[in-house]
């Protein structure tokens, strides 16, 4: 950590200063409104923390997952459970902590029940993804401690717009990939259109070297470092005692059983009005994809003598429909309803060779309305109301959890004012959460969490900007946490492993609410010629929920229960852009999270990263050159294998040819151009799946007007 901050400080003196010596009358790019916060600001106007991936940046930073999407920002990485599988982590958390949202929704999936599920959205169909930190998840419930990741994709149109099409071609070389893109919008000025369509095919992951790797004496060396607290004085002391050591198996050059497909389409359409917008969207999306070898556990005797063993593939559907309605209002209180609706209908099966070991199933209804009052005064209100129903179930080999369905109901309030040197922003939030599962093993779970938060943003001359950000969050407790594994307890039968884990889980159905204090606080500055923040958090969690070894063990498969405790997060973040000279920038950013249980450390925590891009265009080519360090992760939870340092390289170029009503982009990439070997200690399958080895994609990208 001592090394970011360093690298922090000497990057806010060198770009805060660069900026204030050069030509303050260049303009900025178009500032992204944030469609995420209550009152559609930009980001130099809020204390929140946020990242915004906008429509051009997002087009060529999106990849097959969400998380490996996101993963090149501050404070954000992917737990991949193999290529198809990215989930989002911010600052540490993931799963439940994480909410992901679809046109500020939840998407309905089935991917917070396990570590191998995907996350249902497709990157390559958004027009922009804001994620959100700390105190600004107020507004999409307590549960989000970690965070709040918002994809917006225009299903429902709510502006007019020229017609446009929009196409899309890429090949991938490290896995044969193969991805078409389709999207239309358009109509007259009082209705509008929308289709959009994905197709994709991914062949077996190319990686450098094994797919599978062993350790020597990890165990001991895992000892050893925690007879020490003061991991930063001697981390460089220890790494060579903790060299993985890489043996040859058969698997090498590729992940076996890592191929995969999906197909998406939706249909939007709206009438548009003087005072708002009415419309409807629907979406069916497909995808099947492989879990590599170490990914599951194998079953019992009786189950595989009974059905053909292969690979583990995962079937995945799901139907939504998408309601909105938006106007302005002539009344003296209430000036803009915003009401949202989905219905989605999810089903997932897992297949272990032609027979469907487990099959999940997910309904969710949602309902999400939002009053903006008429400001008083120099002070701005949004007064909202939160409702969904989930009925979910598992059923077969992997039913570890009773079906249940869960009901809540969530009142939230923000309040705004500024003045010409301050922004304040105050809101609060009450949720009412009732678990009912179908198990005559356990009752029904009632709860109240109750969230507030605060932030002021100081603006200073020469463009400037302190915020300081606080928020109390509660999270009610989830089925899994709840009832995994209490009814075959109860029924003396054995425990079900939870393959994705290879372990087994027990759950407590008296877990209290999980509260959560964070404080964060940010320097940031928006000049013409150099842009950025340096961020700083601390987040104290009481009756954090996590499992805990029991040092017991079924048929040598470890058993965790759920249990409760104090746990601490805290961590740093810095993101600057400094414009060399017209057409050619240079971006530096880096993070480091920390996240500890009482005096143990939490397992899977993101590694201290620093990095580096040049991008730059000169008429119709445009080029990026960017490189990332991440430093080894040797401070590793109990049962938990430690990761090496690893450097990554990319670079893209891209060449626009440009028509009256017809525009096309040529691309090329290569990812990770050394073929370095990455295995990210944030995901389960570190040590039988690596990160993609060299990559070359080519693409093309169609605008027609």
């Amino acid at each position: 950590m001592k090394k970011l901050l360093v690298a922090a400080g000497a990057s806010v003196s060198l770009f805060s200063y660069a900026g204030s010596e050069l030509n303050s009358e260049e303009q900025h790019a178009v500032e992204h409104v944030l469609v995420t916060v209550p009152f559609r600001r930009v980001e130099a106007e809020t204390a929140l923390p946020i990242t915004v991936l906008r429509e051009d940046e997002l087009q060529n930073l999106a990849g097959a997952t969400l998380g490996e999407t996101l993963a090149s920002q501050p404070g954000l990485a992917s737990a991949s459970f193999g290529p198809a599988v990215g989930q989002p982590v911010i600052r540490g958390q993931q799963g439940p902590r994480v909410a992901v949202l679809q046109n500020s929704l939840l998407v309905g999936d089935a991917s917070n029940a396990s570590a191998d599920h995907g996350v249902n959205v497709e990157p390559l169909l958004a027009d922009s993804i804001e994620v959100l930190r700390g105190p600004s998840t107020l507004l999409y419930g307590g549960g989000a401690i970690g965070g709040v990741v918002n994809i917006i994709d225009g299903r429902i149109p709510t502006q007019y717009v020229d017609r446009e099409t929009k196409l899309e071609f890429r090949h991938g070389s490290v896995n044969d990939e193969g991805v078409g893109v389709f999207r239309f919008d358009g109509g007259s000025e009082s209705v509008m259109f929308h289709v959009d369509g994905l197709s994709q095919t991914t062949g077996l992951m190319a990686i450098p070297g094994a797919a599978e790797r062993f350790l020597d004496n990890h165990e001991d060396d895992h000892e050893d470092d925690h007879e020490d607290d003061h991991e930063d004085d001697h981390e460089d002391d220890h790494e060579d005692d903790h060299r993985v050591s890489v043996h040859e198996t058969p698997d090498v050059g590729y992940i076996v059983n890592s191929d995969g497909e999906q197909q998406a389409l939706t249909l939007g359409a709206s009438w548009l009005f003087d005072e708002g917008v009415v419309g409807m969207a629907f979406n069916q999306s497909r995808r099947e994809y492989g879990i590599p070898e170490g990914g599951h556990a194998s079953h019992d005797t009786e189950y595989a003598d009974s059905h053909d063993e292969g690979d583990v593939r995962i079937k995945m559907e799901q139907k939504r429909a998408d309601f909105r309605l938006s106007r302005t209002t002539t009344g003296s209180v209430i000036e803009a309803v915003d009401w949202q609706a989905s219905y989605s209908d999810y089903q997932h099966r897992e297949l272990e060779g032609h027979a469907v070991g487990t099959e999940f199933n997910n309904t969710l209804w949602q309902n999400r309305l939002q009053l903006s009052r008429r400001p008083t005064g120099n002070w701005h209100g949004v007064l909202g109301l939160q409702q969904s129903h989930s009925d979910f179930s598992a059923q077969g080999e992997e039913r570890f959890i009773p079906p249940s369905n869960t009901a809540q109901w969530g009142l939230f309030w923000v309040e705004n004012t500024h003045s010409q040197h301050t922004t304040l922003e105050v809101g609060f939030r009450a949720d009412n959460t009732v678990i009912t599962p179908d198990s005559s093993a356990v009752g029904t779970q009632k709860f109240t969490p109750i969230s507030g938060a605060a932030s002021l943003l100081w603006h200073f001359p020469r463009d400037y900007h302190v915020g300081v950000a606080v928020n109390h969050s509660e999270r009610a407790p989830v089925v899994e946490e709840l009832f995994s594994n209490v009814e075959p307890l109860t029924l003396n039968a054995p425990y079900i492993v939870h393959a994705a884990t290879q372990s087994i889980e027990i759950g407590n159905p008296l877990l209290s609410l999980e509260r959560s204090n964070n404080l964060d606080v940010s320097f940031s500055w928006d000049k013409a010629k150099t842009q950025g923040y340096l961020s700083v958090y601390y987040n104290q969690l009481s009756d954090y929920i996590y499992l805990q070894a029991t040092g017991q063990s079924q048929d040598e498969t470890p058993i965790y229960a759920y249990q409760q405790t104090n746990a601490l997060f805290y961590g740093i973040e810095l993101d600057a852009t400094y414009r060399v000279r017209s057409g050619l920038t240079w971006r530096v950013w880096g993070d480091y999270s920390k996240g500890r249980q009482d005096t143990n450390d939490l397992p899977r925590m993101p590694p201290m990263r620093l990095a580096t891009e040049l991008s730059g265009h000169y008429k119709a080519w445009r080029f990026d050159i960017s490189g990332t360090h991440a430093w080894a992760h040797r401070r590793i939870a109990e049962h938990e294998t430690p990761t090496d340092q690893w450097t990554r390289m990319d670079a893209a170029v891209h060449y626009s040819i440009d028509h009256t009503a017809t525009g096309a982009v040529l691309f090329f990439r290569v990812n990770n151009i050394t073929d370095a070997e990455i295995r990210h200690s944030v995901s389960f399958l570190k040590d039988s799946a690596p990160e993609p080895g060299r990559s070359l994609e080519i693409g093309i990208r169609f605008l027609i007007n």
